[in-house]
């Protein structure tokens, strides 16, 4: 994550997991909730956007 400076309110957030043998852990959905919180509740922020590939069935719900 990189540092914030000054007044930021908004950050888009994306990752991606390359090896498959690590799909359908709940990594992906663990980290999202993780830097989710954290941007919250540590950094003050107002909105997270997510942004995932169309084509990654498990990441749209």
């Amino acid at each position: 994550m990189k540092t914030l400076t000054g007044s930021i309110e908004t950050v888009k957030l994306g990752g991606f997991i390359g090896e498959k043998d690590f799909w359908d852990k709940g990594y992906g959905t663990d980290y999202v909730k993780t830097v989710v919180k954290y941007s919250f509740k540590v950094l003050g922020l107002h909105r997270v956007w997510l942004r995932v590939f169309s084509f990654n069935k498990r990441a749209i719900k």
